[in-house]
C-alpha cells in the first residue's frame, strides 16, 4: 500500500508539473482558442445546410465529404506552405473568420457548401500550424499529456458552448448562434499582429 501511495503521489506530481508547463505554452493557448472559436460553426453547420430544399441525409453526407476533403487539402497545404507565425498566418486567420461570418449570415445549400469548404481548409491549416509548433516545443514524454489536456479543455468548453449556441439560435437566429464563439479568434489575431510587428522590427 505504501508503494502504491508513493507511486500515485509521484504520478500526480509529474502530472501537475507537465500541466504547469502546458499552461505557460503560448502555442497551446492559441490552439485552444482557435478550436474553441470554431465550436459554434462545428456544432451548427448541419443546421445551416438543412435550411435548403434538400434532404437531411444528403446535407449531412455532403458536409462530411467536405470535411474529409478539406482535412486532406489542409494537410497538403501544411506540408508545402508554412504559415510560421507571419503575416501569412494572420491573413489566413482573418479570412477564415470572414468565411465564418459569410457562412452564418447567408442561405442556400450550395452557397453554404462553397463557403464551408474553404473555411474548413483554412481552419485545418491554422490548427496544423499551432499543433506543429506545440509539438516542437514539448518533449516526447510530455506530448500525450499536453494534447490530452487540450482535448479535455475543448470538450469542457463544448459542454457549455453547445447549449448556449442552441439557445442563441432559437432566440436570435442561426447567424447569431453560428458566430457566437468567433470572438475567441480575436486573441490569436492580436497575438499574431504583435508577433509579426515584433519580428519585423528585429529585422
Amino acid at each position: 500500500m505504501i508503494r502504491i501511495h508513493v507511486r500515485v503521489r509521484t504520478l500526480a506530481r509529474e502530472f501537475m508539473h507537465i500541466g504547469a508547463k502546458t499552461f505557460k505554452n503560448i502555442d497551446w493557448w492559441m490552439l485552444l482558442l482557435v478550436e474553441t472559436g470554431s465550436l459554434s460553426m462545428y456544432l451548427l453547420w448541419q443546421v445551416r445546410l438543412s435550411g435548403a430544399d434538400t434532404t437531411q441525409v444528403w446535407n449531412q453526407f455532403a458536409g462530411l465529404v467536405v470535411m474529409n476533403s478539406a482535412g486532406y487539402i489542409a494537410g497538403k497545404l501544411s506540408q508545402k506552405i508554412s504559415l510560421a507565425h507571419s503575416f501569412r498566418l494572420l491573413s489566413v486567420i482573418i479570412i477564415n473568420v470572414v468565411l465564418c461570418l459569410a457562412l452564418a449570415w447567408t442561405t442556400g445549400f450550395w452557397v453554404g457548401i462553397i463557403l464551408y469548404l474553404p473555411h474548413v481548409i483554412l481552419l485545418g491549416w491554422i490548427q496544423n500550424m499551432y499543433s506543429g509548433a506545440l509539438h516542437m516545443s514539448i518533449s516526447d514524454n510530455e506530448r500525450a499529456t499536453v494534447f490530452s489536456l487540450q482535448a479535455a479543455v475543448v470538450a469542457c468548453a463544448a459542454i457549455i458552448v453547445g447549449p448556449a449556441c442552441g439557445w442563441l439560435t432559437d432566440s436570435y437566429g442561426l447567424g447569431v448562434g453560428m458566430t457566437s464563439t468567433l470572438f475567441f479568434f480575436l486573441i490569436p489575431i492580436i497575438h499574431e499582429i504583435m508577433r509579426a510587428l515584433r519580428d519585423k522590427r528585429k529585422k
